[in-house]
């Protein structure tokens, strides 16, 4: 097996020895070797056993006895070693008359059925206990010679040797007809490992009288230098055991403390299924995945929190899909399916069978005679000197045993298929009980071994699982240290125990904190503590372990509630400690032969349900969970984080601590610190082990949708709910396993103003009013979008410019985050006093809801200013005097520009047309001269004005004021034939001084 320490070089094979006993039963002579001296005869015998002294019986004068029960009896005894390959001894028979031949010689009796031929020269088979010679031979079947006959009828010896009477051979006196009863057994056979089978079949084979091989132990790969237990495995069809649970009682019993002659420890199990196959199981699983510290499925958690690894040493917590009948090689060892050793339940040793038809039957106390029979018909009879017999069946309806065992026999029938069933029972045909060699108190604290009830399915483990094995129970893979002076296996025997003198300050094995221990303490609660903390008799420290130190606690730990073989109600019985392993070693050499009886396991072992709510028990927690969300309220956009914790308030630790959450449906993208799966939004963590008293979390994290809220129409509650169990064992307070968390999703959106840009005239007409725009760039920085805002925009002017409308507020929606939308706010502005004037705009973003939260306002605002220029209107009149004004391209053109009062052609304004700055002064069209920076047109010829009084524009009048003629080529001015206006613009100076601007236009034709 993987791991094991190799066994020292191979040493020569044990010779074979054994106790040899001849017993010369009956004795009878036929003919008076003396006649006429003595009648009677005075006899003795004379042997030899193999290659040693010769041994001489006493003097017996009769001529018919029993030889065998005399005093000072005619029995043998010799132990012998046969060397090498050796494995049979003679055997040497004379019988002689003390009293003297014709020659002075003890005349020597014929006892030989064979002619010339008067001792018995026999040889002995040491392998199958026949022996031959003289025409004579025993243990054959039938019986080749029967044995002699006393006379009263009774046969004695294994055979009757009668002389045929060889007179005076082979000297004078000797050969006179006698008889013999001869019985040669042998007994004390060696064993060199002292497993129980003897050398003589560990290195040959069990042989039929015939010396054919009956049982090829040496090709099952028996070892005489190595201790083997051999175990013929028989199923009904669905309660097999796996190929994982035979694995792991092959292991413990692998890694048993005891040494052997070839130098490594250990007992090699052999168990023989006959080659079953085992469907679900995997070629070529990962090992050490139940102890590597990882949770390599990512299900469940690590190690023995996951139920693949309920055996923590063998368990494959990696088991992906079992590959043993796809067809396939899959660990390419050149083995597919049923070929693979790893598929296989146990071993193909030629035995092994499938029966005819479950049991259905309850040997609860007894082997019944369906047991019996169907091992008669499936186990071969040879196999019984070397070979258990298991039988895996299914019990009637309301049996209560899981199975049951022959202590100190070798008998089994299991209803239950663990692994620590098996390794329980066949504790029992080694000798061990449920209290270590007594059958009670079952349920000892200190006796942590499969054989309690307790943790018949195995020994829980620190993390969770178990281990299956006997006391002292390893606490490395193979039991071997790993040094530094730390111990591979627990304490070789736990301290005894008084209920009536218990001390919380005293540890079982204080270098063992991988191994638990299991009792019943104070307040009711079945407990579960690693061997090297304190226990917590009295109860009073469920969130802990023992905190009382040295004070005297009175307690009945060892029961377990519900379990009737575990029962007491006294509190002053004293629990002594065991060493299984050492009861093992010193039961194993006779427990095939030369041993007490066996007798039946009472009570039987709990079934496969028991012992499950067994371990439920010795699981239970009281679990406490919490939920907490950050930030709340959260928004929509943003990342909310849960924050799971779990709280083990004991009495027990929880080995699997498995915490379930459902998001919100509303939430993405869920992440989480914990040792966790998530699948959509159902996040399951196993945190593995959360010992009593201790407090675990992590976190996690989940997008919150930007557009959540909006499409809520506002504000929305999401709760996660999370819900927590240990695996292991249930928890004795529910109602706290599972809590939920409200989050009240908000929107919030740092909306801004991103750009403003004003579009303006750059002068404008008094009584004109002309137009102009802001557009304004807002976008969205989220994290919440889309969401909707209102954009607020107001006008400020200087004194003579009037700006409509003041204010404005429009609706920008489903402004979204990367999608920046544009809004224009148009105003009119209209001039009452002429000169440059200053107009200003202000945009405000702001969002619409009340609930929503920006959270950076700063970057709301935006401003921007321009200046206008309000031109004064003028009356001018082309061509004074004359109408329609033609103007010819090719000549001068004259025009008046007119003084006026307010209110004469509609004017707002007084004008004094000799204020006219004609340096300044353009004419031409008025789009090439009004609201433009770089105005263009003929200027006056003569580069001043003429002022006088001019024609108004009734061309008849004249008003009396002053007006101020100019005279213009047109060629220069940008008219054209098409055009039919012509305008004058300028500057002039007011009365006050300051310089303006005007513009005033007259209808035109232009001529060629």
């Amino acid at each position: 097996m993987p791991g094991l320490p190799a066994p020292a070089a191979a040493a020569d094979a044990p010779p074979l020895a054994m106790t040899v006993t001849v017993s010369l039963d009956w004795f009878e002579r036929f003919e008076v070797p003396d006649d006429g001296i003595d009648e009677e005869g005075e006899f003795y015998p004379e042997v030899k056993i193999g290659d040693n002294a010769l041994q001489t019986g006493r003097i017996v004068s009769d001529d018919a006895f029993h030889a065998s029960t005399i005093p000072n009896p005619w029995v043998f005894t010799q132990q012998v070693t046969l060397s090498g390959d050796q494995t049979t001894f003679p055997v040497g028979i004379q019988i002689k008359d003390e009293d003297g031949g014709a020659n002075f010689a003890d005349d020597r009796m014929d006892i030989s059925p064979q002619n010339q031929d008067i001792d018995l020269n026999l040889t002995y088979n040491a392998l199958n206990d026949t022996w031959t010679g003289d025409s004579l031979a025993y243990g054959f079947t039938p019986p080749p010679n029967p044995p002699c006959t006393d006379r009263q009828g009774n046969p004695q010896g294994q055979v009757c040797a009668v002389g045929e009477g060889d007179p005076n051979f082979p000297n004078a006196g000797d050969g006179k007809r006698a008889a013999v009863g001869v019985t040669i057994t042998t007994s004390k056979h060696s064993d060199a490992d002292q497993d129980g089978i003897a050398d003589r079949y560990e290195r040959f084979g069990v042989r039929n009288p015939d010396g054919s091989m009956a049982v090829d132990l040496p090709s099952l790969q028996a070892n005489p230098l190595h201790k083997d237990v051999f175990v013929e495995l028989d199923y009904s069809t669905g309660s097999q055991p796996s190929h994982e649970a035979i694995q792991v009682v092959e292991h413990a019993f692998a890694a048993a403390p005891l040494s052997n002659p070839d130098g490594a420890d250990g007992i090699t199990l052999h168990v023989d299924s006959g080659g079953l196959h085992d469907t679900q199981a995997m070629e070529g699983p990962p090992e050490g995945t139940c102890t590597d510290g990882l949770d390599n499925d990512g299900l469940n958690g690590a190690d023995g929190a996951d139920p693949d690894c309920r055996d923590r040493e063998l368990g494959v917590e990696d088991f992906k899909v079992a590959t043993c009948n796809n067809g396939i090689d899959d660990d390419t060892d050149g083995r597919p399916d049923e070929q693979d050793p790893d598929c296989i339940v146990g071993d193909d040793l030629g035995g092994g069978n499938p029966i005819a038809f479950p049991l259905n039957n309850c040997n609860a106390t007894d082997f019944d005679t369906e047991y019996y029979n169907t091992k008669a018909r499936n186990m071969q009879v040879q196999r019984r000197k070397v070979f258990n017999y298991v039988l895996y069946t299914t019990r009637s309806a309301g049996c209560a045993a899981g199975g049951l065992g022959s202590i100190g026999g070798t008998d089994i029938i299991l209803y239950r298929a663990d692994a620590g069933g098996l390794m329980h029972e066949l504790g029992h045909n080694l000798g061990l009980n449920h209290a270590g060699t007594e059958a009670r108190p079952n349920c000892k604290p200190n006796y942590v071994s499969v054989m309690s009830y307790s943790m018949s399915e195995g020994i829980p483990r620190v993390g969770g699982g178990h281990v299956v094995d006997f006391s002292p129970a390893r606490i490395t893979l193979f039991g071997r240290s790993p040094g530094d002076n730390l111990p591979g296996r627990s304490r070789d025997v736990l301290p005894d125990l008084n209920e009536d003198d218990l001390r919380e300050s005293i540890v079982l094995a204080p270098q063992d904190g991988v191994n638990q221990f299991v009792f019943l303490d104070g307040a009711g609660a079945v407990r579960t503590v690693p061997l090297n903390r304190n226990p917590d008799w009295n109860g009073d420290n469920w969130p802990g372990f023992g905190d009382d130190g040295d004070a005297r606690q009175i307690v009945n730990i060892d029961a377990i509630p519900g379990q009737p073989d575990c029962a007491n109600m006294t509190t002053d019985e004293k629990l002594k400690g065991y060493n299984d392993w050492a009861r093992v070693k010193d039961f194993m050499p006779n427990r095939l032969t030369g041993g007490a009886a066996a007798a039946t396991e009472d009570p039987p072992l709990p079934t496969a349900e028991e012992a499950a709510r067994i371990r439920g028990l010795r699981n239970t927690t009281d679990l406490t969970l919490a939920l907490t969300d950050a930030p709340d309220p959260v928004a929509a956009g943003e990342r909310l984080t849960w924050t799971v914790g779990v709280t083990n308030n004991g009495p027990n630790s929880s080995t699997s601590t498995q915490i379930t959450t459902e998001l919100p449906a509303d939430v993405t993208d869920p992440t989480t610190t914990g040792p966790c799966l998530v699948s959509g939004r159902t996040v399951t963590c196993n945190l593995s082990e959360v010992p009593q008293g201790t407090h675990r979390e992590y976190t996690i994290s989940a997008q919150v949708p930007a557009d959540l809220v909006y499409r809520n129409g506002g504000p929305k509650t999401i709760t996660a709910t999370s819900t927590v169990a240990n695996l292991a064992g249930p928890d004795a307070q529910s109602a706290d396993n599972t809590t939920t968390s409200d989050t009240r999703v908000i929107a919030k959106a740092d909306v801004r103003i991103t750009d403003a840009r004003a579009t303006s005239p750059l002068e404008v007409l008094i009584g004109e009013p002309a137009t102009a725009s802001l557009e304004v760039t807002v976008a969205n920085a989220g994290p919440s979008s889309p969401i909707d805002t209102l954009l607020t925009t107001t006008a400020a002017a200087d004194a003579g410019v009037t700006v409509t409308p003041a204010t404005q507020t429009a609706q920008q929606t489903a402004l979204r985050v990367g999608t920046p939308q544009k809004a224009t706010y148009a105003v009119q502005l209209a001039c009452t006093s002429p000169g440059l004037k200053q107009v200003r705009l202000d945009a405000r973003l702001a969002l619409k809801n009340a609930e929503d939260v920006d959270p950076d306002p700063s970057n709301n605002t935006a401003s921007t200013s321009f200046r206008i220029d309000c031109v004064v209107p003028i009356a001018i009149n082309v061509r004074p005097g004359g109408f329609p004004n033609s103007v010819n391209l090719n000549t001068d053109a004259t025009l008046a520009a007119l003084t006026t009062r307010v209110g004469e052609y509609g004017l707002p304004l007084a004008f004094n047309a000799t204020a006219i700055d004609v340096s300044q002064t353009y004419w031409g069209l008025r789009e090439r001269l009004f609201n433009t920076a770089t105005p263009a047109g003929a200027r006056e010829v003569h580069g001043r004005g003429h002022p006088g009084d001019s024609y108004e524009l009734d061309e008849r009048t004249r008003d009396g004021d002053t007006d101020n003629v100019m005279h213009f080529k047109p060629s220069d001015s940008g008219l054209t034939l098409a055009s039919t206006r012509a305008c004058l613009k300028g500057k002039y100076r007011a009365a006050a001084g300051q310089v303006y601007t005007f513009l005033g236009c007259d209808s035109v034709r232009v001529v060629n």
